[in-house]
């Protein structure tokens, strides 16, 4: 009797000990989320995207390379065709131009101008 009463409290000590410490359920890694993509006016027959933690990737046909990141979340991606320039917003209402070289430029903020 006494040997199952320890075997218990050792069992429950074990169980307060697994939680405190911080076992939670198990979750899978989930892969980026595509917020949007334009054609790439620089370079016919090929786009660029960008994924939801702000990877910046130039591509075509299956061959995509992550070329640049931007400062925070994205929210939307264009192209102005007349001028060849690649623009995406952010969250907070930076707006960048995507230039030639993958480097990201300010350009300005939707909401101060």
């Amino acid at each position: 009797m006494s040997k199952r009463f320890l075997c218990v409290c050792a069992a429950l000590l074990f169980l307060t000990v697994v939680y405190q410490v911080g076992v939670r359920k198990a979750e899978g890694k989930v892969g980026p989320t595509l917020v949007g993509m334009t054609d790439n006016p620089r370079s016919p027959s090929s786009a660029v995207a960008i994924d939801q933690a702000g990877g910046v990737y130039s591509g075509q046909l299956g061959h995509w390379t992550r070329v640049a990141t931007t400062a925070g979340p994205p929210t939307s991606i264009w192209c102005r065709t007349s001028t060849g320039e690649v623009f995406i917003a952010l969250a907070n209402g930076n707006l960048y131009r995507l230039e030639a070289d993958w480097t990201l430029t300010l350009d300005s903020n939707v909401f101060s101008g």
